[in-house]
């Protein structure tokens, strides 16, 4: 049997959250998130919604889950909910409900997470980005939706 329960201000993490080597003995700077941006296969930016505690009967205590609403990203598209476990995420985090974070994400596990708020450089060094998520959660590409106002133009003679 499953239980789940929902927390309004998430509080579980892990003090130690499992990092890439690059942060042995060093703190978060250009070489580090040169390194991320290298190597990350998504990046994103998702707001904590929900602390979700999953308790598996029999094996004692509950599970913390972090569940983020994904608005924007670039490279590899993720589906619009990330559910990520305590595990990889670190106390230092401010885990109020709607703040907003980047993720330096592989495939679904972070490599890095930081509080948006503490990102212009990385938004900086990333760019326009690559997809979003409409309010009704439609995905959307920019280039696709300039591709198609291209064409639509084209096929009503407007140029420009």
């Amino acid at each position: 049997m499953v239980a789940m329960a929902l927390a309004e201000e998430a509080a579980a993490c892990n003090p130690e959250p499992p990092l890439p080597p690059i942060f042995e003995g060093h703190d978060y700077d250009d070489v580090a998130r040169n390194y991320l941006l290298s190597s990350a296969t998504t990046v994103s930016v998702g707001r904590l919604v929900a602390r979700v505690d999953i308790l598996i009967e029999g094996q004692g205590e509950a599970r913390p889950e972090y569940v983020f609403q994904l608005r924007e990203g670039w490279r590899t598209v993720l589906p619009p909910r990330l559910v990520v476990p305590g595990h990889w995420i670190s106390c230092d985090l401010p885990l109020a409900t709607g703040r907003q974070f980047l993720f330096y994400l592989e495939g679904a596990t972070p490599l890095f997470v930081i509080p948006a708020t503490d990102a212009a450089e990385d938004f900086a060094a990333l760019g326009e980005f690559d997809w979003f998520y409409s309010v009704s959660g439609q995905l959307m590409r920019p280039e696709l939706l300039q591709e198609e106002k291209t064409d639509a133009d084209e096929q009503h003679g407007d140029s420009g």
